[in-house]
């Protein structure tokens, strides 16, 4: 199996050639903001910073604008405490637990 950070970088060669591959770890990631949607206060997963990092550096970078913005959401959905399927939470709920990942500032910026 590949690492993350080797995916990326195939990903940035080729990303026709590994998109089934992103949108897998794009899926895992949605999934893992459900999980946390539904416990708040649960300690995130060690892979979650990792994916979130992988999200933002390849899609912005590898594919169009549209799968871009879906990645942005999901982040902003994170980052508000609200699951990407779930429009309708309270706003001002949030993932107490997001200050545990520790990610450079730099993890949620979409890169160009």
């Amino acid at each position: 199996t590949l690492k993350l950070s080797q995916l990326q970088n195939l990903c940035k060669r080729d990303p026709d050639g590994h998109r089934s591959d992103y949108d897998a770890q794009i899926r895992r990631l949605q999934s893992e903001c459900h999980i946390l949607s539904l416990n708040p206060s649960a300690k995130p997963p060690e892979q979650l910073s990792e994916l979130i990092q992988f999200a933002a550096a390849v899609s912005s970078s590898s594919y169009d604008q549209k799968t871009s913005d879906a990645v942005a959401n999901l982040l902003v959905c994170l980052l508000l405490g609200k699951s990407h399927e779930d429009k309708g939470q309270d706003p001002d709920s949030h993932f107490k637990s997001l200050d545990a990942l520790s990610l450079p500032a730099s993890a949620l910026t979409l890169h160009r």
